[in-house]
């Protein structure tokens, strides 16, 4: 899930100090958006992708909502 992603990309951060892409070790505003709300993923049943009854819908993160895979 996202939270398991962040962890990951945290650790990276954390442990290698050193090396030159450091600094881009880190998610974008939107997915850390995600993770506040609980959307991390299958588990939670919302991530960057969610079932409903209509079929399964993709994160919009310019309008932060949900809309229908095109």
């Amino acid at each position: 899930g996202l939270d398991t992603l962040n962890h990951v990309v945290q650790t990276l951060k954390q442990h290698l100090t050193d090396d030159p892409w450091n600094s881009l070790f880190q998610l974008p505003d939107w997915i850390m958006q995600l993770i506040e709300r609980g959307a991390l993923g299958q588990k939670s049943q919302a991530g960057i992708f969610k079932k409903d009854r209509n079929g399964i819908m993709v994160y919009d993160y310019h309008d932060s909502s949900y809309r229908a895979v095109d």
